[in-house]
């Protein structure tokens, strides 16, 4: 059998190393092909080893350490190459394979964003176990914020970890059964592989073998105070540590060697410990890291622990003393060897011979426009909405409520794309009333069509402010709950259970308008499961939308207070200003020049990811009307002059003809050529472009979920600043100087 591991297995530490070896030597003892793939750039790899320059502040100052430092790492890079020879790996991304195992190691650590990729979760590989893996120091509630890689666990075929609080993740977050087995490292003994060393100063001196990431200054004060009165020599491996009498050069594999050689260990690490007890040493093991806790629990150890905040001589010294029944521990090792392995290999089995487990994904996070047909259409009300760890509203299914019906990936638009059409014909228009177009965003088209619906006896669908800004999809059917529709808001309105209302509302036979976006019409396409004589749609002409979180997140930061009962971005006499109310008293006014958001939206920072690949975005056309700013009409071409704001009106069906007649003594409008509402408007050619500093401002948020930060980091800030230094007195005056030189200049 043909069995990928996915594990980074070229990571910069003997413990990543080995686990992966000997999980491989494991599997092929039971005779099957092992395969590697690699899992980051070759650059990022490297980069743990050596840099070229400097990069941080204290590599600048201190050039002669790092120098030292990198001549290190520049040797080690070149043993670990080599020993990367004993396995196969594969390097054209292939996943022709049998099967694939996850793991070990922490490759479900989220605070790492190296392993929130997603091969480290299996997603889109098939079949597929986990082996050992481990969360790391993540929490269950960071991981909640990553709702694909919850589905990517429930999806697996066999669910083994390493350590209790990965176990306790699987079982009460992704409620999927888990069982713990023992690291690959102890699959084998140690014993069957591994490299000859031989190094003169650990030959002619007692030494005490330090492997550590990093040690704090007391540690290192301490542990020099208990060699010295042991007589011991402090020599470093795998990690550049100058304070230590020698450092050693040795591959993974003569690691154990290195350590028999040596009369006790200090280690911060698992494999660290891992490999003190297998090759029978001394070690004191200095850290609060669970899984070493646990580990050392299960091996009788844990007395050989020591708190990092405890650290002294006194404490290395007493547990140096101990003495350690071998004998007992290696029995103990034995038990678990054999559980891990039948364990093992009956995952393999069980994962290449059972029928393909059912997929809670509905849909991929970054293709998910936010509709919620899959929540509206679940008949067990198994999906819920949750914020991932970039602010966006994702679906999440409860498979303990879930019958796995399928029925929220047969109408997810993603999953089922709706059928888009070229516009029969397009059209100027504004309503006549100047003093009613001027409290809407655009010539008032769609406000003039809700109140027609609402006045007749039907019902109407669009977005409304409401408390603390948040922006939401609700029924009117009356004027002054229809008015609530007017105006843009520059966020993703919250479809919530709106489309199944729309369904009672078409049940019973009443007229019904719904206004949203084009994905929140294909959304409600695809709940409906077919057209219906008596509803009528509006799809908006939409540049992206950012997540409600990121809009929360940035009027918390502004307003300071929760009495914000409603927003405005556009619409009046002044447009494009920014307007937060508590009630009718405007508390907070800043233009789009001004306000972060607001510059942000304009400038396309923070969109979705899906819409910056949107489908939407393009001629063809998926409500029964398009709607939009008619941009770029040239005026002077009207046959009835036409003031202020203008629509653009696409007519994409019968029904949409329906709609303006519906309207037509209360609007002035005038029949135009599509392709000059093409020309003006970029989204009816192709999806918005992200910014220069998308990618600064999704780490940043990931990483603190600070929308202020996120922006500042984005550059939204400095070009805010710059853009009013542009547009100031003197700049603008010395700038017309500068062309009028430039012009007199040609002229000569």
């Amino acid at each position: 059998m043909k069995i990928v591991v996915v594990t980074p297995f070229d990571s910069a530490n003997f413990g990543a190393y080995l686990q992966a070896y000997c999980l491989k030597y494991f599997l092929e003892s039971k005779g099957h092909e092992v395969v590697h793939i690699p899992t980051r750039s070759y650059e990022y790899v490297r980069n743990l080893y050596y840099r070229d320059k400097p990069v941080s502040k204290r590599d600048k100052l201190f050039i002669k350490e790092f120098k030292e430092r990198n001549a290190f790492g520049r040797k080690k890079w070149e043993l670990f190459v080599e020993a990367q020879k004993h396995f196969k790996i594969d390097n054209s991304g292939s996943t022709n394979a049998d099967l694939f195992i996850l793991g070990s190691d922490e490759i479900w650590n989220v605070r790492q964003a190296a392993f929130r990729r997603d091969v480290f979760w299996g997603i889109d590989l098939s079949p597929v176990i986990s082996y050992a893996a481990s969360i790391g120091s993540s929490t269950p509630e960071e991981i909640k914020m990553y709702p694909e890689q919850i589905n990517a666990v429930r999806n697996l075929s066999k669910v083994l970890v390493r350590d209790m609080r990965t176990k306790e993740f699987v079982e009460n977050v992704c409620s999927v059964e888990a069982s713990i087995v023992c690291d690959p490292t102890l699959l084998v003994s140690v014993g069957e592989y591994g490299d000859t060393y031989s190094d003169e100063f650990v030959k002619n001196n007692d030494c005490l073998l330090i492997y550590s990431y990093s040690l704090t200054k007391k540690e290192i004060t301490s542990i020099k105070e208990f060699a010295a009165a042991n007589g011991l020599k402090t020599v470093s491996c795998c990690f550049y540590h100058k304070w230590c009498d020698h450092v050693c050069h040795c591959s993974p594999l003569q690691f154990s060697d290195l350590i028999r050689q040596c009369k006790a260990v200090v280690t911060t690490t698992f494999h660290g410990s891992i490999f003190s007890i297998v090759n029978h040493m001394k070690f004191i093991s200095i850290t609060s890291n669970p899984k070493t806790v646990q580990l050392l629990r299960e091996v009788e150890l844990d007395d050989h622990l020591i708190n990092p905040d405890e650290v002294d001589c006194k404490k290395l010294q007493d547990i140096y003393r101990l003495d350690i029944d071998y004998k007992h521990i290696e029995d103990l090792i034995s038990i678990s060897r054999r559980k891990s392995s039948d364990c093992l290999e009956q995952a393999i089995y069980d994962a290449v011979c059972q029928q393909r487990k059912f997929n809670y994904q509905i849909c991929r996070s970054d293709d998910c426009t936010g509709c919620f047909a899959c929540m509206n259409k679940c008949p067990q009300n198994a999906i819920s909405v949750i914020n991932d760890k970039v602010g966006r509203t994702v679906p999440l299914i409860d498979i303990k409520k879930c019958v796995k019906c399928g029925l929220c990936k047969k109408v997810c638009p993603v999953n089922n794309p709706p059928k888009l059409v070229e516009p029969l014909s397009c059209f100027a228009a504004q309503i006549s009333n100047q003093k009613e177009r001027l409290l809407s965003s655009s010539g008032g088209i769609s406000a003039a069509l809700t109140e027609y619906f609402v006045t007749n006896g039907g019902v109407a669908y669009g977005s409304v402010a409401t408390k603390g800004g948040y922006v939401k999809h609700q029924r009117a059917d009356n004027i002054e709950e229809a008015k609530k529709f007017r105006g843009s808001k520059y966020v993703q309105s919250y479809i919530g259970f709106a489309y199944q209302s729309v369904l009672k509302d078409l049940k019973s036979g009443k007229m019904v308008l719904f206004t949203g976006t084009p994905c929140q019409i294909a959304g409600l396409y695809g709940f409906l499961g077919r057209d219906y004589d008596n509803l009528y749609t509006i799809d908006i002409i939409c540049h992206g939308v950012p997540p409600m979180q990121y809009l929360k997140k940035h009027i918390e930061s502004i307003s300071k207070s929760d009495n914000v009962t409603s927003l405005s971005f556009r619409g009046g006499k002044t447009d494009y200003i920014f307007k937060l109310y508590s009630d009718n008293q405007v508390i907070y006014s800043a233009s789009r020049f001004e306000d972060t958001y607001y510059w942000a939206f304009m400038k396309m920072l923070t969109f979705r990811d899906n819409c910056y690949a949107c489908r939407y975005a393009d001629r063809l056309r998926v409500g029964d009307i398009t709607l939009g700013d008619f941009w770029g009409i040239n005026r002077d071409t009207l046959k009835e002059k036409m003031s202020g704001r203008i629509s653009a009106i696409m007519v994409n069906s019968s029904k949409g003809v329906n709609l303006l007649d519906f309207i037509k003594d209360r609007i002035i409008i005038e029949r135009r050529n599509y392709d000059e509402a093409v020309q003006g408007n970029a989204q009816l050619r192709n999806p918005s472009t992200k910014h220069i500093g998308r990618q600064a401002f999704i780490t940043s948020y990931e990483q603190n979920g600070d929308i202020v930060i996120a922006m500042k980091r984005a550059g939204i800030n400095k070009q805010i600043q710059s853009y009013k230094l542009r547009m100031t007195f003197p700049v603008r005056v010395l700038r017309k100087v500068k062309n009028v030189m430039f012009r007199e200049k040609r002229k000569s």
